[in-house]
């Protein structure tokens, strides 16, 4: 394959013939590790238990200057106006002492949720905020009555200097360890906050990696115009389409730029962007250089030493080095600006992960072939490798595990012991390329296969299989025709919900269909989708797609109206939302599980 080639055509998620993209081991963009950190919660309970300790500091250094004011200022034996001014000092401690307190309480509030900090985030920067309030209130309150404790140690007498003495002393250190809380208060704050000095700096990054592509496109100019014949005239054209999208994700990054300066007012423009548009060109850009590198091809073997071709060609390589840069800095920013990721498991091939009762994880890791249930640590406590591309797997009441194992043409049940008790091959038609399997609750098992598109005579099916492997209730079309379908499950209803792709391969709508037993349509949707590979229904109604080609989750309502939305992912394979209202998301194409905190 030429050197310019930036994708696999051969490995995809919904089919063996759709290209929907580079995948992350292509190109390495979209890992784990280029992924949004989670919130080190460890950090951030080390700094509260340090603000904490200069909070009772500050409690104890405020009841010192109560006890030793009192002693000047209820003693009748002295000057007057030195007893008015210790008076004065002692009421002050009085309101300081209820303002350490209330800073107190609400360092201690901080606890619990940081815990959990990226999915609590938002109620401890508003905790953060008001202890801040109270601190600039304290300050205030301390600095007004400076000056007073001065004039109390050198005026009182000596019979009473240790009291004024430690008066001031207290002073010093209250003021002290406020400076000490402030600056605690900062460095939780900055660990808290999205990152505005890492979004700015990627952002800068972003920018010069937009200049340098116009560079490339402005020195493939001249060669992209004399390249002889057929292959010549593409080239020129093709070219002047990577350059149009080089100059509008280059006016976006500028955009970008502006919004970044007050990243706080305009997160909502900077999500939209980054998320919506920078993402969408940013594939177009890769479809129009990917046509580019097809035509130098062929130019190329019409004469491989035309150098013009071959100019083209290096700079084409150029460019999608330059491409990866921009999109491994998009996919940075857009974790930054959209609902934080709170957990996170790198894993090969991610598809159709679920959330167990007991808080573990199921993933069908496709590239490793295997299924493996992973704890909230990470921890693998159960792994079975019997299977090859795995598709998805379930996890059933009796503790056994039902797997769709792709490459053997079959859906097994294994044991905890990794016994296979139940196997199921297709009953007449074999099991072609199954991409789903749901148990339900009357003991059956629904499967999604997709059928062969090479295959005239292949259907495509939803299919619900009795333990005993008769077929009962069946949902099919050529394969040809009834595109790629995958499933969202049986309702309680008694409706079952799927995606069928029918219009994928002509450009035309794709759907989520809601079908009823007799096989009529109770619900669909397909506005602004090209591809869907599974869908999910919400307790409250919705309905999660899947939106593959697009690199986007959707939560849709009944009315169609979407209410939430997570995108900028390569190649998303599996949604699910949790009982917490976080949501689990399986991302194939970086290779990678997510679990995006509730809005």
């Amino acid at each position: 394959m030429n050197k310019t080639k930036r994708r696999i055509s051969a490995i995809v998620v919904i089919t063996g013939v759709l290209v929907l993209g580079v995948l992350a081991l292509a190109t390495g963009i979209g890992s784990a590790e280029s992924a949004k950190e989670e919130l080190p919660a460890a950090e951030i309970q080390a700094v509260i238990e340090e603000i904490d300790e200069h909070v009772h500091d500050l409690i104890n250094g405020t009841m010192a200057l109560h006890d030793n004011t009192e002693q000047i200022a209820d003693n009748e034996t002295l000057d007057e106006d030195l007893r008015a001014k210790a008076e004065e000092v002692h009421v002050a401690s009085h309101e300081l002492l209820y303002t350490a307190e209330d800073i107190q309480e609400l360092v201690e509030g901080l606890e619990d949720p940081a815990k959990d900090p990226a999915a609590n985030k938002a109620e401890m920067g508003e905790a953060i905020e008001e202890i801040k309030v109270y601190l600039g209130d304290y300050t205030e309150a301390l600095g007004a009555n400076h000056d007073l404790v001065h004039d109390i140690f050198s005026t009182v007498p000596e019979t009473h200097k240790a009291y004024a003495e430690a008066t001031q002393d207290a002073m010093y250190e209250l003021e002290s360890t406020v400076e000490e809380i402030e600056e605690d208060i900062d460095e939780l704050q900055g660990i808290l906050e999205d990152g505005a000095a890492e979004i700015q700096e990627a952002v800068e990054e972003l920018a010069d990696n937009a200049k340098e592509f116009k560079k490339l496109v402005r020195r493939m100019n001249k060669p992209a115009h004399n390249v002889p014949g057929d292959a010549g005239a593409g080239i020129h054209t093709q070219f002047h389409r990577v350059e149009g999208f080089a100059v509008a994700i280059h006016d976006s990054v500028k955009e970008l730029d502006e919004l970044a300066e007050d990243q706080d007012k305009n997160k909502a423009d900077m999500r939209e962007l980054v998320v919506e548009k920078l993402w969408v060109q940013l594939g177009d850009l890769g479809t129009a250089i990917d046509g580019m590198s097809d035509l130098i091809d062929q130019a190329l073997s019409a004469d491989p030493d035309d150098a013009n071709a071959q100019k083209c060609e290096d700079l084409l390589y150029e460019m999608g080095d330059v491409q990866d840069a921009i999109r491994e800095h998009v996919s940075e920013l857009a974790a930054k600006v959209q609902d934080p990721i709170v957990w996170e498991y790198p894993c090969m091939g991610a598809m159709n992960s679920h959330r167990l009762a007991n808080g573990n994880t199921l993933i069908a890791e496709a590239f490793a072939d295997r299924v493996i249930e992973v704890t909230q640590d990470k921890e693998i406590v159960w792994e079975y490798t019997g299977v090859v591309y795995p598709t998805d797997s379930q996890r059933l009441a009796n503790g056994n595990t039902l797997i769709c194992d792709k490459g053997n043409k079959r859906v097994i049940e294994v044991t905890p012991d990794k016994e296979i008790v139940w196997e199921y091959l297709g009953d007449g038609q074999e099991l072609t390329s199954i991409y789903g399997v749901r148990a339900l609750d009357n003991g059956n098992v629904l499967i999604a296969d997709q059928g062969n598109m090479q295959d005239p005579a292949s259907r495509a099916r939803i299919i619900e299989v009795t333990p005993d492997k008769e077929i009962i209730w069946e949902y099919d079309g050529p394969a040809m025709e009834f595109v790629c379908p995958s499933l969202g499950g049986r309702l309680a209803n008694g409706n079952t919900l799927i995606a069928d792709n029918a219009g994928l391969m002509d450009g035309e709508a794709v759907y989520v269909r809601e079908i009823t037993p007799d096989k009529e349509i109770a619900w669909e949707y397909s506005e602004g989708l090209t591809c869907v590979y599974v869908v999910h229904r919400v307790a409250n109604g919705n309905t999660l797609i899947c939106a593959q080609c697009e690199g986007c989750i959707i939560e849709v309502t009944p009315d169609k109206e979407i209410v939430w939305a997570y995108g900028a992912m390569k190649t998303p394979a599996g949604v699910e939302r949790l009982e917490n209202g976080n949501t689990l998301i399986s991302v194939f194409g970086e290779n990678r599980v997510i679990e995006v905190a509730a809005p």
